[in-house]
């Protein structure tokens, strides 16, 4: 059924008064209208799987052609069949139901017109978040404090979020200074006092304590904060210190989240009209929206995520896309077989994305339907990879595990590894050269491969918007120790301590790794929106990051569940486990048994492991829950599904 406009929640219509603030002419679609759509649409899809197909064919595999026709009711179908036995959703394929899985598929169901089945179940089993667990690093974040007041409105819970957000709450800048998370201690939230560090935690905070029935007690805090990174263009730059706001820098979604936080303040946005202006110049030709108008940059192009942010930000200063009907048209183009959304056209449904376009189409399609009658009815076709039987062997990896010489090779033996990515300065453990591990496999025979990766802590660089980072570098280095090897490692060493800007650092550092031989990739990444930006810039062969970590050998394993927006690179950069190491093997069994990156290859050697993972060929395998019987699965979907039909083949327990 349909929830009647009056009782859906603000937040959820987005337009105040549940009125209309777009003209229906561009806007409604008649029979006509909505036939070229989906035959455009039908030919958008054939453009993407044939580049879909150009790239699976680099490995000579067949690949294979599913289509399907879909609709609003594709997409409804798809979200139910995320639900549990336990009545919250969650990804298909694992078994938990996380609230960052739970909660964009409840939102994007009730915009649909749905009712969620067992709403009681879903509210009380769909909240959990890994971060909480015993032996995480953190305890709060503030993107998770958002979606539990949103998931208690949405299910008629509103004030139940467990955090008191419907009191009054004090804002509180804090420097997070580079550290490895920006840590929200219980203490503050018992006080009422909500702490933030840049743009995104105060937009997350501010519209939770607004949506939950709570107030500002200090509302001027915010409103400086955001004044001190507005430039006269009228955008937003997520900038440390106001020092740091230029142009090239400034951001759609943090504009959007500015714009959220003063429309949730009940205050006026300086600069409106050309604000405005300036999220409209975001749009492209295809009609979806890009991070900013013209940076040169390859992470610069349209995204689910930035369509959404715009869409909804343009609606709540009464204003729309320059372009509506492509931006509609856009939104379609991303839709599935399955009936589920991807982030960019040709990619993988998620839950996530799925709910950014539903909740887009709804603003866009406000006066005549909302999102279901804005989901055409077409023929979606994706390119799926195929894996031939017999034609690769499964081998099995580790990076950054413990030092050592003959006992550290025997024992990763044990464990069925076979290409080793040692982590020489692993704290508290003696040195062993890399040579002494490599020439024992090799005077042994053993079907193994071992690399130096150590963790690179002097690496420090600045994010867009001038953010201090460390824990940004792992490489595999070059073997040898010729003078020209010595000099490389120099010059990389030594521009990669100087703190640079994120695309000096690029360019300077990791490109120059990368085309030597290697993955490149940082233990943290920050923030989503820098996540966007510093992977999305390896895709497609970029200057950015070329790996992601999935699994990480501390408590807690699954580092896409602590972080759940890495989950977007599934499938689309190879997602590897880090051990790590902060001892000997001895004392790093556990972490080693817990995780592994499987890779599909013809031979085990580098060469090998790096050809899979630029061809899509491997899988994070991750052992979680307390007994290690929650099997988790990172990587395209048709690899997972042949390394699952051949588990007997590698199950190393």
């Amino acid at each position: 059924m349909m929830m009647p406009l009056l009782n859906r929640p603000l937040h959820l219509r987005l337009c105040a008064g549940g009125r209309s603030v777009l003209p229906s002419r561009l806007t409604r679609f008649d029979t006509g209208a909505a036939f070229w759509v989906g035959v455009g649409l039908f030919f958008v899809h054939l453009v993407v799987a044939n580049a879909v197909a150009e790239q699976a064919s680099l490995a000579g595999d067949p690949v294979k052609t599913v289509q399907a026709d879909v609709d609003a009711q594709s997409t409804v179908a798809y979200l139910l069949m995320h639900q549990r036995e336990n009545g919250a959703f969650g990804p298909l394929g694992h078994q938990h139901t996380d609230l960052a899985w739970n909660y964009p598929a409840v939102h994007a169901l009730i915009l649909l017109g749905e009712q969620i089945p067992r709403p009681e179940d879903c509210f009380r089993n769909g909240q959990d978040a890994l971060y909480k667990r015993p032996g995480s690093h953190n305890t709060n974040f503030a993107w998770d404090i958002y979606q539990r007041a949103q998931l208690a409105v949405c299910l008629n819970h509103r004030g139940e979020e467990g955090l008191n957000l419907a009191d009054e709450w004090t804002l509180q800048y804090q420097d997070r200074e580079g550290r490895y998370y920006f840590r929200i201690p219980d203490n503050l939230i018992k006080k009422r006092v909500a702490p933030f560090c840049d743009i995104p935690t105060l937009a997350y905070w501010v519209e939770a304590i607004v949506t939950s029935g709570g107030q500002i007690r200090n509302p001027e805090m915010a409103l400086e904060f955001l004044s001190a990174r507005q430039l006269p263009n009228g955008a937003f730059v997520d900038a440390y210190r106001p020092e740091d706001v230029i142009e090239n820098d400034a951001h759609i979604v943090a504009t959007a989240q500015a714009v959220f936080v003063i429309r949730s303040l009940s205050q006026e946005l300086r600069r409106r009209n050309e604000c405005v202006a300036w999220l409209q110049s975001c749009q492209d030709e295809t009609g979806g929206f890009r991070w900013h108008p013209h940076r040169k940059s390859p992470s610069n192009k349209p995204d689910v995520w930035y369509t959404w942010a715009a869409v909804r930000a343009l609606a709540y200063r009464d204003a729309k896309p320059s372009d509506v009907n492509a931006c509609l048209h856009w939104l379609n183009s991303l839709q599935n077989p399955d009936g589920g959304f991807g982030d960019r056209p040709g990619w993988n449904s998620r839950l996530y994305s799925t709910y950014y376009a539903v909740h887009a189409l709804d603003i866009l399609n406000s006066d005549a339907g909302g999102a279901r009658s804005a989901i055409t009815r077409k023929r979606a076709v994706a390119i799926q990879k195929v894996v031939p039987e017999g034609k690769y062997q499964i081998y099995q990896a580790s990076l950054k595990i413990p030092p050592g010489g003959p006992e550290m090779v025997e024992a990763a033996r044990k464990l069925r590894l076979n290409f080793l990515g040692v982590k020489d300065n692993s704290p508290n453990t003696p040195a062993v050269p890399v040579s002494v591990p490599l020439g024992y496999i090799r005077e042994k025979g053993y079907p193994m491969d071992v690399v130096s990766i150590p963790e690179q802590y002097g690496h420090q660089l600045k994010w867009v918007g001038g953010h201090p980072a460390n824990h940004v570098a792992n490489f595999f280095r070059p073997l040898g120790d010729s003078p020209e090897v010595k000099d490389f490692l120099s010059r990389i060493d030594e521009a990669g301590r100087r703190g640079l800007p994120w695309q000096e650092y690029a360019e300077q550092v990791i490109h120059p790794v990368i085309q030597r031989g290697s993955l490149f990739y940082p233990e943290l990444d920050y923030e989503m929106m820098n996540a966007y930006i510093v992977y999305d810039d390896g895709l497609e062969e970029g200057f950015g990051y070329n790996a992601v970590i999935g699994g990480l050998g501390w408590p807690i394993w699954d580092w896409i569940r602590m972080f759940p927006y890495r989950e977007r690179w599934v499938g689309k950069l190879p997602i590897i486990v880090d051990a790590d190491a902060h001892g000997e093997i001895a004392k790093w069994l556990e972490p080693l048994d817990r995780q592994r990156v499987l890779y599909l290859a013809r031979s085990y050697e580098l060469p090998h492991f790096l050809q899979a993972c630029r061809e899509g060929r491997t899988v994070c395998v991750i052992r979680g829950g307390e007994n290690k019987e929650e099997i988790a699965f990172y990587g395209d979907p048709a690899v997972v599904e042949y390394v699952k039909n051949h588990q007997n083949d590698w199950q190393w327990w």
